[in-house]
């Protein structure tokens, strides 16, 4: 019930996605954004859900992660091509592909990190975030700040170095990254200011000041990094946005445990998809 279909970023990077539409008429398109070395294919049954419930739907993988960018060099590949390259090419191929239709971003943890820094954000309907929180280790308790401390200072910057990549391993548990999303990732995570230090030092202007259409935010309380801290960072990024906050306990769903992927798992999510869904048509 979806396409293989090639995007093509400014900079001539193929960028891998999937098309899903639906039989009826769409109420509009979906894009996807995964979370930070998250393969497309972690979200079908998600994005299945949601062309059933009549959108199209457009899910991609972010330049270098996954075998094919790995094989490739990517010593220019880094974190920032994603909001800067990668989701304006599929911004502009849904315009170009379907220009009637209204456009919602919904993206998973780092997604909604980084949707501050799309030039072409504009386009955008709304917006859904689920699980998106800030990185630095002084958001989190004891032990988990020593964990971030010792993943982004030592763990990363050494593995990625060594390797030319970041595998799945002792900190780190997605699919393979190049090395220049990896050093940008713990760059980013060890600075105060996460990704806004990196606008501080290349633009004028404060980039997340842009976004004022709404934002929904969905986290869940047994989600190890979604500390009230860390998402009250987070959202502060997006100052002139209107920002609904949605926090879930598992418990009151029955469910044993959702954490910070478990959203998108079919068997447990299903109960959440129609409740997500409702707040995208609200």
């Amino acid at each position: 019930m979806h396409k293989k279909v090639k995007v093509l970023a400014e900079d001539g990077v193929q960028i891998s996605a999937l098309l899903f539409s639906p039989q009826n008429r769409s109420k509009g398109v979906i894009l996807f954004c995964p979370g930070l070395g998250i393969p497309k294919e972690f979200y079908l049954n998600y994005c299945e859900f949601l062309r059933s419930s009549d959108y199209r739907v457009l899910v991609f993988d972010y330049r270098g992660i996954g075998k094919d960018d790995l094989r490739e060099k990517t010593s220019k590949i880094n974190l920032t091509n994603w909001p800067l390259q990668d989701i304006p090419a599929c911004i502009n191929y849904i315009l170009r592909e379907f220009p009637s239709e209204k456009i919602y971003y919904v993206g998973h943890s780092v997604a909604g990190q980084i949707a501050g820094l799309v030039p072409s954000i504009e386009s955008i309907e709304r917006f859904l975030f689920f699980c998106s929180t800030g990185g630095h280790y002084r958001l989190f308790e004891f032990p988990l700040n020593l964990f971030t401390f010792f993943m982004f200072y030592v763990h990363i910057p050494i593995v990625s170095t060594l390797f030319g990549q970041l595998p799945k391993g002792l900190t780190y548990r997605g699919v393979a990254i190049s090395k220049g999303v990896a050093k940008d990732w713990a760059m980013f995570s060890r600075h105060p200011l996460y990704f806004r230090g990196f606008v501080k030092s290349r633009f004028e202007k404060d980039l997340y000041e842009k976004i004022t259409q709404k934002i929904d935010w969905i986290s869940f309380s047994d989600d190890p990094i979604a500390t009230s801290k860390a998402l009250k960072f987070m959202m502060g990024h997006y100052k002139n946005a209107p920002i609904s906050h949605h926090q879930i306990d598992p418990k009151s769903l029955s469910l044993s445990r959702i954490g910070h992927s478990g959203f998108f798992n079919k068997k447990k999510g299903r109960k959440l998809w129609e409740w997500s869904l409702g707040i995208l048509n609200s």
